[in-house]
């Protein structure tokens, strides 16, 4: 019998919760669809303007009482703006659990912040910017987004920019917080030990919110390809190169997974053995996907002495070659198949982790995605199909790559040149 639970309440907000006995806490999290990914180009940055804002003032609570209260409530409570969702989250001792979701509701409904919470806020965003501008990661992140994916949501700043910020408005924000605030666009998810009737208190606090409208992120159907080098004062170079890949919803997505685990993920993979392991051209070199419903961006990073970057990149290249014509041994598949077993069971004891797979299943799939069925899926994936992949993925050319650091006067090396090409 299991102790997951989804109920829609009729303005359609979406309660999923998985209860687990014996547990002594619970992770909760208020999920609202559409982050800066629906926000217009004189919006930007105000859905996470908004965010900072909710923690400024409720009409029963300043924000020093909010803070004193996320104190005394223990564990962690927070908030996140990504271009999907803004999200209150928070993993709390179960008897405090009812108190969480209570001020979360407040936070959401009960709003109250004024000009001068708005002029404080947009004066921490900015150096938030300016952190982020400072920080050789944060600058390659921005700038690969906007060369890969080229225009509309993925490509635009989280935070927003220096002048964009600055014009956004008291009377903005409420507009934005009133058009996000439906029950279509809302996901409230629950983990762990819950000793209360969750649907009946989250129906009494968000039952009256009209419906409104869903949201679904815009992906672009084409991403971009070739090379960029930014200078930002640094001692070393920083690299993102990145190609098109299947999104969550393709039925290879967990054979895609595979493919960056034995390339560039874990001490054994390909890139760490040969170019840090073998050579020392890198301390930091690892593969992740950014990934989406319909498209991922599979990617490959690290950081590298200018003295030795066009060798690190020659070498580079050379594996994507090597892997992309078969040279994928039954010892290495198999391992990375092992890892990824055991990475997605040891996840799965995990409260938070449990917490977002209700929510992020649902969002994706519109069901629960049970474990039983990533697990079949990877059983299903073999070293023939998986070579057959690397060779759609990893190909000869298309490839976006961007350098951000010590470039003064570099330029790619040819191998790199050609996989952009």
């Amino acid at each position: 019998m299991t102790n997951r639970l989804r109920h829609i309440l009729p303005n359609g907000l979406t309660i999923l919760s998985e209860d687990v006995p014996g547990s002594r806490s619970l992770s909760l999290a208020i999920v609202v669809r559409g982050g800066s990914g629906d926000e217009t180009n004189s919006e930007l940055g105000i859905t996470h303007l908004l965010e900072h804002l909710l923690f400024r003032r409720t009409k029963s609570r300043t924000n020093k009482q909010i803070a004193a209260l996320m104190d005394e409530l223990g564990g962690d409570v927070n908030a996140y703006t990504d271009t999907e969702s803004i999200a209150l989250v928070g993993s709390v001792p179960a008897d405090r659990a009812e108190d969480l979701l209570q001020l979360f509701s407040d936070m959401l409904l009960e709003a109250a912040f004024n000009e001068s919470d708005l002029k404080l806020e947009k004066d921490i965003i900015a150096q938030e910017i300016l952190e982020a501008q400072d920080d050789p990661i944060d600058v390659l992140t921005q700038e690969f987004s906007e060369c890969f994916w080229l225009t509309g949501a993925l490509a635009k700043p989280v935070f927003g920019t220096i002048k964009s910020v600055p014009k956004l408005s008291l009377k903005m924000t409420y507009k934005r917080i009133k058009a996000m605030l439906c029950g279509k666009r809302i996901l409230i998810g629950a983990a762990g030990n819950i000793n209360f009737d969750l649907t009946t208190k989250i129906a009494a606090l968000f039952g009256s919110l009209p419906s409104g409208e869903a949201f679904e992120l815009k992906i672009p159907k084409s991403v971009g390809s070739g090379q960029a080098i930014r200078m930002h004062p640094s001692s070393q170079c920083y690299l993102a190169l990145g190609i098109k890949a299947p999104g969550l919803k393709h039925e290879d997505f967990i054979a895609t997974n595979l493919l960056s685990m034995l390339l560039g993920e874990g001490s054994s993979s390909r890139l760490f053995q040969k170019v840090r392991e073998d050579r020392g051209l890198a301390y930091s070199l690892f593969t992740f996907l950014d990934s989406y419903s319909t498209r991922s961006a599979f990617v490959i990073s690290g950081t590298f002495n200018r003295e030795e970057y066009g060798d690190a990149l020659n070498l580079i290249a050379e594996e994507l070659r090597l892997i992309r014509e078969g040279d994928i041994s039954e010892e290495e598949f198999s391992r990375a198949r092992s890892c990824f077993r055991a990475q997605v069971l040891l996840a799965s004891e995990s409260l938070s982790t449990k917490l977002w797979r209700l929510i992020e299943t649902e969002i994706i799939f519109g069901r629960y995605i049970e474990l039983e069925e990533v697990l079949v899926k990877l059983d299903n994936v073999n070293l023939k199909h998986l070579i057959e992949l690397s060779h759609q993925i990893l190909k000869p050319k298309g490839w976006t790559a961007v350098t951000v650091g010590d470039v003064k006067g570099f330029k790619y090396p040819k191998a790199l040149e050609r996989l952009c090409s």
